[in-house]
């Protein structure tokens, strides 16, 4: 009698990605480059502030790049 196959029990490569999108009104954890989701609108914004309104309605905030670091 053949054996079933095992399934894995190791996480896809995509659950260890922290994909970190904001609310308009929620205070920013990480500073960078973010896009809305719909409207494709790009902002630069800063650690500790607040997130703007979005252009839409019901649009996120996406995190697209890092804040480059300063190397002095």
């Amino acid at each position: 009698m053949a054996k079933k196959p095992v399934k894995s029990k190791r996480k896809p490569k995509s659950a260890n990605r922290v994909r970190l999108t904001l609310k308009p009104g929620d205070t920013i954890e990480n500073s960078g480059i973010y896009r809305s989701d719909i409207s494709k609108t790009r902002a630069t914004l800063v650690k500790g502030d607040f997130a703007p309104a979005a252009p839409l309605k019901s649009e996120r905030w996406l995190q697209v790049a890092p804040a480059p670091v300063d190397q002095t």
